[in-house]
């Protein structure tokens, strides 16, 4: 197309100066792409570890799982106190102590 008389290109080509700043950057943003791609390599390893951990965590049954729950309601009943005492926080008579028997 030719252009009329009067009228500029829009368009102007960039001075070396310009130019070698545009392939710094295309160059910085090839170094970025390739870091993206290890990332991404490696979350995708991380998750699949992360899967096979949680798959075998789920195959294991907690043995206070295996306990009837009326069971484990007289558990709580007869270790807490009657209302309105409070069981302390910390100590012998703490439920926390109960979760870490049970956890083990």
């Amino acid at each position: 197309m030719a252009l009329q008389a009067g009228t500029e290109s829009r368009h102007r080509q960039p001075t070396q100066s310009e130019r070698n700043s545009l392939a710094a950057d295309r160059a910085h943003i090839a170094v970025i792409d390739a870091k993206i791609m290890e990332l991404k390599r490696s979350l995708s390893l991380l998750n699949k570890e992360r899967g096979l951990l949680q798959d075998r965590l789920g195959t294991y049954t907690y043995p206070v799982l295996t306990l009837p729950d009326e069971i484990v309601s007289e558990i709580f009943i007869h270790f807490l106190p009657v209302y309105p005492e409070t069981p302390s926080l910390i100590g012998r008579s703490s439920p926390n102590l109960l979760g870490q028997i049970w956890i083990c």
